[in-house]
């Protein structure tokens, strides 16, 4: 063997060790990725757990219910309800009774026959009743008659009872 052909020996030698080299470098860097994407994926799988598990807890919670009882604020049972179904807020502000078909099932029985008068009320007029119709009919029918009133007989009960203590002193 001359010693040109033992140096062409020797090159395509040293050309295939630095093919496998590079061959096993690249299966080494891919098997590595591969086990950051499946550690990535099982994160993204488990925070995606996690929040379809959440979300279903708070779909559990029963729904605001208004009775109508004295007592009771009806602006606090429209805030509730407002947000209680926030994810369905453009359903909330279409110009169509689904929205209060559906809250319909959180009234109790007094504010219910009401609702079945406001409804009656509606399809005879042909008026759609809306979300913002059933709260201002609603606010009209059980907020109490001096919401937002100062009550003056309160104050001037006060006011009297302030002059006594101190005309007795």
């Amino acid at each position: 063997m001359s010693s040109g052909q033992a140096g062409a020996a020797s090159d395509t030698m040293s050309m295939q060790q630095l093919l496998v080299y590079l061959t096993q470098q690249q299966q080494s860097y891919q098997a590595q990725m591969q086990t950051q994407l499946q550690a990535q994926m099982q994160q993204a799988n488990a925070r995606f757990e996690y929040l379809v598990a959440s979300r279903g807890e708070q779909r559990k919670k029963d729904p605001p219910m208004y009775e109508g009882k004295y007592g009771e604020d009806i602006e606090l049972w429209i805030f509730a309800t407002e947000q209680y179904y926030a994810s369905r807020r453009e359903l909330m502000e279409a110009d169509t009774s689904d929205f209060v078909t559906m809250i319909s099932s959180n009234l109790g029985k007094s504010v219910l026959n009401w609702y079945r008068a406001f409804i009656a009320e509606c399809e005879g007029t042909n008026v759609q009743p809306t979300w913002s119709l059933f709260k201002g009919r609603l606010r009209t029918r059980f907020r109490p008659k001096d919401f937002g009133k100062t009550p003056k007989s309160s104050c001037e009960g006060f006011a009297r009872i302030i002059k006594l203590g101190a005309s007795c002193v």
